[in-house]
């Protein structure tokens, strides 16, 4: 009797530890989340790196991931894709000054269905729903912490 009623305090025991644990569990899986929340990290503060070279400018959209590549330990992208980039640069921040994009509040780099290299556009592309349990990250130029601002944002159209 004392060996059925350890067995069932054991058996609540762990069942108690999975049902607290498991959400914990289920959130820190990568699913490459982590990685493209990076890769967003990475070409934000290229971009920072970048405008400090050439006068307080940041990139032209026309050829922002060519511009970067000198910057970058690695190409940017998406790792939910098999090929291509997965990434594309807001054209309202095409060679502006620095100082500017930062006093205004709108997206710079964001995830994109269009996965060519160099893909650019008014930030219209994100996918919809994001590819990261549906979210997309972005980076944004508002922040004081240019360079490490990276954010998942829930897209609806």
């Amino acid at each position: 009797m004392l060996k059925l009623i350890l067995w069932g305090v054991g058996v609540s025991l762990v069942a108690g530890a999975v049902a607290v644990l498991y959400p914990r569990w289920r959130d820190m899986r990568d699913d490459g989340r982590s990685a493209c929340l990076q890769t967003i990290r990475r070409a934000s503060a290229a971009c920072l790196l970048y405008s400090q070279d050439h006068d307080d400018r940041l990139p032209m959209a026309e050829n922002w991931m060519d511009a970067l590549k000198p910057l970058l330990d690695e190409p940017l992208r998406c790792s939910k894709l098999k090929s291509g980039y997965g990434y594309a640069y807001n054209d309202q921040y095409s060679s502006a000054a620095l100082s500017s994009a930062r006093s205004a509040t709108g997206i710079l780099i964001f995830e994109s269905v269009k996965i060519g290299r160099n893909e650019h556009d008014a930030a219209e592309s994100m996918p919809v729903p994001g590819r990261h349990r549906g979210r997309s990250f972005v980076a944004y130029t508002d922040s004081e912490d240019f360079a490490g601002r990276g954010w998942a944002m829930k897209i609806k159209r």
